[in-house]
């Protein structure tokens, strides 16, 4: 008889760093990743279908149902559609697309800077892969994809086109370089990604 294997994610050595309201990381790395809770609607949605993930199937996640968004950090572009001051940007996925803003903006909101342990060559790599991101659209419907998931244990995901989610882009940007996920890009959400880093609030 065969034996199954279980896939194990994996990702590089690494620090977390954690900023309350109020508070600025004035010195990330282009491609640090930063973990977000917005506290908005959507933000208070997503993190529920992760709690509920946690709770029915995946109790590995209970202290990490904290954030609904994750993204990369860089270095402003003279060509960057940002208005301020600010030295970094953050590329992410909003609801209407791939956008950027300033890292400032998220000063108001509790997040982390995850920052790896891997050379200059893989980052450029990781922001390479961003690059090519700038004409995707929000995946809405990946959602329900994950609510099925959520209630099977399957570890599956369904993107459409070039539509994807926040965690979906940042896996797809960063796995094999310094994220190797345990299940498709589709199917990862900001909780599996603060799991994978250890990303736990300090007054948790």
């Amino acid at each position: 008889m065969s034996k199954s294997h279980r896939i194990i994610p994996w990702t590089a050595p690494h620090t977390v760093r954690w900023y309350g309201p109020g508070e600025h990381c004035t010195d990330p790395v282009p491609g640090d990743l930063i973990l977000v809770s917005h506290g908005t609607g959507i933000g208070r949605a997503i993190t529920i279908g992760e709690w509920v993930l946690a709770h029915l199937t995946e109790p590995e996640l209970k202290s990490f149902t904290w954030l609904d968004h994750v993204a990369l950090i860089r270095e402003r572009r003279e060509n960057d559609p940002v208005r301020g001051n600010g030295e970094f940007v953050v590329s992410e996925m909003g609801p209407a697309g791939h956008e950027y803003r300033l890292l400032n903006e998220y000063q108001a909101h509790l997040y982390a800077v995850v920052h790896f342990d891997v050379d200059d060559d893989a980052r450029q790599t990781v922001l390479d892969a961003d690059d090519r991101c700038g004409f995707i659209t929000y995946g809405w419907l990946q959602y329900p994809a994950l609510f099925v998931g959520g209630l099977t244990g399957m570890k599956a995901g369904f993107s459409l086109g070039t539509a994807m989610i926040c965690s979906t882009e940042v896996t797809m940007c960063a796995q094999n370089v310094y994220l190797f996920p345990d299940r498709p890009a589709a199917a990862v959400t900001p909780a599996h990604i603060a799991c994978w880093v250890g990303a736990v609030p300090p007054n948790n």
